[in-house]
């Protein structure tokens, strides 16, 4: 049901909760993509459903990581706020990077090149996490960001890790640009 209060996006290891799954199962209201389409992808529906009930329980909770890489959850460098190798990337990012927290030589970044007619981004993007790049002309405001409107930059959700690579052509003006992580 569409209701449900355990639906999620995508439940991990839930495929049943997983409106991700459901939506490009369904016919009719809701479907996704809701235009040309009135069949079933099967293939995708397999896929989706196996990466849901399959890869995604293997990634660790938050808590189970905090435990593994400071033995508690509430140990003060265990907090997701909390900087223990002073890198600048506090816990919560160094576990959606899957980067080691007690290590400030192992740190997630985003590497910019200036070319000739604009900018260049190579960004890691860890498995199983949605990313996207956002650019702003400020960095006064958190409202102040937008997703970087170029081919390769939608929200997406890949099963291997691996490095996305997006160029801008040149811009009016000063543009600051970051990349976020999210949990599916």
């Amino acid at each position: 049901e569409w209701g449900d209060p355990l639906n999620r996006l995508v439940a991990p290891g839930v495929p049943e909760h997983t409106m991700l799954l459901a939506r490009i199962q369904a016919l009719g209201e809701g479907r996704m993509p809701p235009l040309a389409s009135r069949v079933t992808d099967d293939a995708s529906v397999s896929l989706l459903r196996r990466w849901v009930a399959e890869e995604l329980p293997k990634q660790p909770t938050f808590s189970a990581w905090q435990v593994a890489k400071f033995g508690s959850t509430n140990a003060p460098t265990a907090m997701a706020e909390a900087d223990p190798d002073g890198d600048e990337a506090d816990n919560r990012l160094e576990y959606l990077a899957g980067t080691d927290p007690l290590s400030p030589g192992d740190a997630w970044s985003v590497a910019m090149e200036r070319l000739p007619g604009g900018v260049r981004l190579r960004v890691p993007h860890p498995a199983n996490r949605g990313m996207v790049v956002e650019w702003s002309d400020t960095l006064a405001g958190e409202g102040d960001w937008n997703p970087l409107d170029v081919p390769g930059n939608p929200f997406r959700i890949p099963s291997k890790a691996g490095i996305t690579t997006l160029e801008e052509p040149a811009a009016e003006g000063v543009r600051y640009y970051r990349a976020r992580l999210f949990e599916p």
